[in-house]
């Protein structure tokens, strides 16, 4: 594609990151920002038959200004989860927010991965805040006025959960720091290596960049090295001192390698027998 032709390209508010069994829901979502003059990508409507679609939502995801991540009853789909890590890349090189959105069939304890938990969420399950409100204001950082309300989707079978509860964050409990011995370690070492996004020197930056979001200050007193086993082990043992660091490190690399990869089961494993 020719430069003049990106120039024409236009600037999106925010791309819809789904999976393809919530389409109509999140369609639906994304007609009613178009109502309030936000500019959603939504695959469905801005890939163009003919053409290699994977660069095109590459260079969305550089581009757009936001980007929200629906979350429901069903597990992220197979492009959901390489979409939201390059989202997250995104996130931590921009700056650009990335917000969770529980839809209406999201369970009342919904399955986010850490690194999405503590940010804080849009639930459609909900009446109050306003959903469609709050994701306004989460894509242009400016606190919309009160006579925006979403119109909920009426061909909607799925029932809303009474919860009355005010919070949209969890908290999760905080385990006491976990000192391994060396042996262990080096065997953490190796397993972490296996995976893509540690063994890769950029993605390692983008997981250690999000496990800062969830601990503030982390990243910052990790002694980097140039050799990959001994830059790795640093990350250990600077997590060692911050409770609970190391198990969420860990969660962050299993949740990118995927649930299906030999990788993520070892390390599960070793997460298991080691109680991290």
């Amino acid at each position: 594609m020719s430069d003049t032709a990106n120039d024409q390209q236009p600037s999106f508010d925010v791309f819809l990151c789904h999976n393809n069994k919530d389409k109509n829901e999140v369609k639906e979502i994304a007609k009613q920002l178009q109502d309030h003059h936000l500019q959603p990508w939504l695959d469905e409507w801005e890939l163009p038959p003919g053409q290699l679609w994977q660069p095109l939502v590459e260079e969305q995801i550089k581009t757009s200004r936001s980007a929200a991540v629906f979350v429901s009853k069903n597990d992220m789909g197979p492009w959901q989860r390489p979409e939201l890590y390059a989202l997250l890349d995104q996130f931590v090189q921009r700056g650009c927010p990335v917000i969770p959105v529980l839809l209406e069939s999201a369970p009342d304890k919904p399955n986010l991965p850490p690194f999405l938990a503590n940010m804080t969420w849009v639930d459609f399950r909900k009446q109050e805040p306003d959903p469609l409100r709050q994701l306004i204001w989460g894509i242009t950082g400016k606190k919309p006025n009160s006579n925006i309300k979403h119109q909920r989707i009426s061909t909607s079978n799925v029932p809303i959960s009474t919860s009355t509860s005010t919070s949209n964050v969890t908290v999760p409990n905080t385990p006491p720091a976990k000192t391994l011995p060396l042996s262990q370690k080096l065997a953490l070492v190796n397993l972490l290596l296996a995976c893509t996004c540690i063994s890769n020197k950029e993605s390692r930056e983008t997981v250690l960049s999000l496990l800062n979001q969830q601990f503030p200050g982390i990243a910052n007193r990790v002694p980097r090295r140039t050799d990959n086993q001994t830059d790795v082990m640093e990350i250990i043992n600077t997590c060692e001192k911050q409770p609970g660091s190391l198990q969420s490190f860990c969660e962050i690399v299993a949740y990118f390698e995927g649930d299906g990869s030999t990788n993520t089961q070892a390390l599960q494993t070793f997460m298991q027998q080691h109680n991290l």
